[in-house]
């Protein structure tokens, strides 16, 4: 070995050995400590001997006992003894309460930051920060006590078992209306792992998984009156051929605005939730009757609505580059879809139609799921601005079939960049909702054109 290796040798040794006193230093760990497992470790501290107990009487003495690395959170004799005992006589509460204070991985204080969800081996999520633990805040009282297997922290409280939103729903007295429609929308579906059949439902698949402990939801149930209420309400605005498929409709569209994503408490509700269909919530607290936390966020029972009518139905707009169809099918070298840019340097997107030689020529457009209702119809169309467009020309808009002639004609201007209101119209109908934008009775190039940037319709009910 040279000098020069046999000095670099020398000195990865000592940044070796320093590091390993500075781990240790940090972690407080000394070979005593880690010579217990973290059943041990409990078992000969005498504050922790209620729970200890309850480790055993559950089995997860043995589970703690084992190789894999955990953290235990451990409530106090003093915390233990405020529990009710009818709960404690319960052998499978008692196995779900142990499990909720144990997760799998070791978890120091210094890690949230500031707060992390933890999810134990009951399956639940907790919060954990540095000071505390559960939804209820339990006090850690002595922190980061290291064991062959993990960590133990001392907390003074209980973390009893919640149920989740869904499980909440389905035991609580409130909202019995919205319950049952909750409930009528499971089905019998087939399992993609396993293959077996397995009880799903649509609400939990299509709206949120508030049944999921993962994540976390503000949730709102309504009393039944006032349920009943917001469903007459809504049944003018979902008017097909049969009454029950109107109902089912109103319904859907009432609940599926009724929940917001993230826990929001009462003394942090803002005054308004954006729900996660993304429709507002307007939050009164006022309006709360009362309120659960739950596993995976809150409930809140209301005695009034939580969204009034004007704000269940937003803005419909019909982009002009997404047609469902022509009135031919031979024009496709006289249809261009492009890219532009506004004045202001906005670029947009649009459909022009130009030189096509057929008079009556027509876009179609069909959106789905339009409520029944009163709207007011604007459209943006551009023209000019680098286009074969030099003169102003005329088209119009309209609804069902297209030779319906509820809006004439209106002038499309040179490089008008503004929104042009066009009028009223009313759906009577629920559903999928046929438009129309209708060329001049002209077969002349320039004449005939059509342009669309988008067309909106503002509900006015």
């Amino acid at each position: 070995m040279n000098r020069y290796s046999y000095t670099y040798f020398i000195l990865v040794l000592f940044l070796l050995s320093a590091c390993k006193k500075e781990w240790n230093s940090h972690n407080g760990i000394t070979d005593e400590g880690v010579k217990e497992n973290l059943f041990e470790k409990i078992g000969r501290d005498s504050s922790l001997s209620l729970f200890r107990d309850l480790l055993v009487r559950s089995g997860y003495d043995t589970i703690i006992n084992t190789s894999p690395s955990y953290t235990v959170w451990a409530p106090s004799n003093e915390a233990l003894r405020k529990i009710d005992p009818a709960l404690l006589a319960n052998d499978s509460i008692v196995k779900q309460l142990v499990a909720g204070h144990i997760s799998l991985l070791a978890y120091q204080t210094t890690e949230p930051a500031p707060s992390l969800r933890i999810q134990t081996l009951a399956g639940k999520y907790h919060s954990f920060t540095a000071t505390s633990f559960g939804e209820d805040h339990a006090v850690i009282t002595a922190a980061n006590e290291y064991a062959r297997n993990g960590i133990l922290h001392h907390i003074n409280g209980v973390v009893v078992p919640r149920r989740n939103i869904w499980e909440y729903l389905q035991y609580s007295s409130a909202g019995q209306r919205q319950k049952v429609f909750l409930q009528s929308l499971s089905y019998n579906g087939t399992d993609s792992l396993s293959g077996k059949t397995v009880i799903k439902n649509r609400f939990l698949e299509q709206v949120a998984g508030i049944h999921n402990e993962a994540k976390q939801y503000t949730y709102f149930v309504l009393q039944d009156a006032v349920y009943e209420e917001a469903i007459t309400a809504l049944k003018p605005h979902f008017i097909t051929s049969t009454v029950d498929s109107t109902d089912s409709l109103s319904n859907w569209w009432l609940v599926k605005d009724l929940v917001a994503e993230g826990l929001y408490e009462e003394d942090n509700l803002p005054d308004t939730l954006l729900s996660v269909s993304q429709v507002k919530i307007p939050v009164d607290k006022n309006n709360i009757v009362s309120s659960y936390k739950a596993s995976n966020g809150i409930v809140y029972v209301l005695r009034r609505p939580a969204t009034p009518l004007s704000l269940k139905f937003p803005t419909l707009i019909i982009e002009g580059e997404n047609p469902a169809g022509f009135s031919r099918t031979d024009k496709t070298a006289n249809i261009f879809y492009r890219v532009k840019a506004d004045p202001s340097g906005k670029v947009f997107r649009d459909i022009q139609v130009y030189g096509h030689a057929t008079p009556l020529f027509y876009i179609r457009y069909q959106p789905a799921q339009v409520p029944a209702g009163t709207y007011k119809v604007y459209w943006r169309a551009v023209a000019g601005n680098s286009d074969a467009q030099t003169v102003s020309f005329e088209q119009r808009v309209a609804f069902s079939q297209a030779d319906a002639t509820g809006f004439s004609y209106k002038a499309v201007t040179l490089n008008n960049y503004e929104e042009v209101y066009l009028g009223e119209y009313t759906v009577t109908r629920f559903g999928s909702l046929p438009v129309y934008l209708v060329a001049a009775n002209s077969a002349t190039a320039g004449v005939n054109t059509l342009s669309l940037d988008y067309l909106k319709l503002v509900p006015s009910f």
